[in-house]
């Protein structure tokens, strides 16, 4: 075909490819960097919520394992470490990372330990120390029709 064979647009897009394929080529390379920098910015939020979540998970978890070595500390049978784990586990209520499940089971732990703690405090007889009731006198069987 030669050149005046060609249809008029043909001819147009023609005298116009010199000019425009270098605009072409820099609107792909704009298209190309932009999707690259929409992928990073998906990535990067991306890793910053996993780090968050990971940091959320190592923080509770330490504060279950203080949680444990409180309530260890609030049940044993010397005082003072009782003292020590009841107010530890008060500071850990208070706590961001306490859910409301965390609340309700360290608050009847309290109880119970409190409650406990009472018991142990009585100074009457318990039923250790007390004598030992008397057995009830078994009652011979009566057979029916006897």
């Amino acid at each position: 075909m030669t050149a005046s064979a060609l249809p008029y647009w043909l001819e147009v897009v023609r005298a116009l490819g010199a000019g425009i394929g270098p605009v072409l080529l820099f609107l792909t390379a704009a298209i190309a960097a932009f999707v690259a920098w929409m992928t990073y910015r998906q990535r990067k939020a991306a890793d910053d919520l996993t780090l968050r979540q990971r940091k959320e998970a190592d923080d509770r978890a330490e504060w279950w394992r203080r949680a444990q070595w409180a309530i260890d500390y609030a049940a044993d049978r010397d005082d003072e470490r009782t003292r020590i784990g009841i107010r530890a586990l008060d500071h850990l209520l208070v706590s961001d990372l306490a859910t409301d499940e965390d609340v309700v089971l360290i608050r009847g732990i309290l109880d119970a330990v409190i409650e406990g703690t009472r018991d142990r405090a009585y100074n009457g007889t318990t039923s250790q120390e007390a004598p030992a009731a008397p057995r009830a006198r078994r009652l011979p069987r009566i057979r029916r029709g006897e």
